[in-house]
């Protein structure tokens, strides 16, 4: 097991330079880092090869690992849940940036979370969720990058057979 931290535990306005020093200082083997609409220390939609040539020049100097890249911005996306195209179309922009993200800087994983859409209801939006998912199978496997579905508190999983119903119907090891 490695000691890691996730970038948004520092002040958003540290530089990646600073947040990965200041994860050394302090022990850390890992650090998670995000993609996020801003911050210093957070890859953006609009990073690029320049960005990823920095982190992985960071992860270098510092010996500090990046072993996933999380997202919080799937909560005002609308995610991958809502019968909405233009939601579900800003998640799955969202996905594909984590995979680029990940994928540049050699991380292992990605951190996508999954949500209920209210006016799509629950039903409708575990089948909107599926559908997504199922439909970036290749994607995800030419980036290298594994895909990690968080379980958080906002009631998409209510059981560990809701997961386990999820990830057999989107038949994607």
């Amino acid at each position: 097991m490695k000691k890691s931290i996730n970038a948004w535990s520092f002040d958003n306005n540290l530089t990646f330079e600073e947040t990965f020093a200041m994860a050394k200082k302090h022990g850390f083997e890992c650090i998670e880092l995000n993609l996020d609409a801003e911050g210093a220390h957070s890859f953006t939609m609009e990073s690029d090869e320049k960005t990823f040539e920095t982190v992985r020049a960071l992860i270098k100097k510092y010996g500090v690992e990046v072993k996933s890249v999380s997202c919080g911005l799937y909560w005002s996306s609308g995610a991958f849940a809502s019968d909405n195209l233009e939601k579900r179309g800003e998640a799955l922009a969202l996905i594909r940036k984590q995979l680029e993200c990940a994928s540049a800087i050699g991380a292992e994983t990605i951190l996508v979370v999954t949500c209920i859409d209210e006016e799509t209801g629950y039903k409708k939006s575990f089948e909107n969720t599926i559908e997504v998912f199922r439909s970036l199978k290749d994607e995800i496997a030419a980036s290298g990058v594994e895909v990690g579905i968080e379980n958080v508190w906002n009631k998409f999983f209510l059981s560990p057979h809701d997961a386990q119903y999820v990830l057999e119907k989107i038949d994607n090891p």
